[in-house]
């Protein structure tokens, strides 16, 4: 494995920074926050029903559901 730029700063030497959380805590609470998400989205009625984000950039509510399942997989894979 290369050496890490930020290796030096590691508070100990199986965690790579000081905010890292327990996998299994992790792992549960994104459980919890799934379930209340897809309930949020039972009770969607219009799909189609358009938003716009401060950037200016237009959505609807089925792209961002889109988005918010999706996006996750890149972050914990690291692609």
């Amino acid at each position: 494995m290369p050496e890490q730029p930020a290796a030096a700063r590691r508070p100990r030497p199986d965690k790579w920074a000081p905010l890292e959380q327990d996998p299994a805590v992790v792992a549960a609470e994104l459980t919890e926050a799934a379930g209340h998400l897809a309930s949020a989205f039972e009770q969607v009625s219009d799909w189609s029903r358009p938003g716009t984000r401060s950037d200016g950039a237009h959505f609807t509510i089925e792209t961002l559901a889109r988005y918010l399942v999706h996006d996750p997989v890149h972050t914990i894979s690291g692609t």
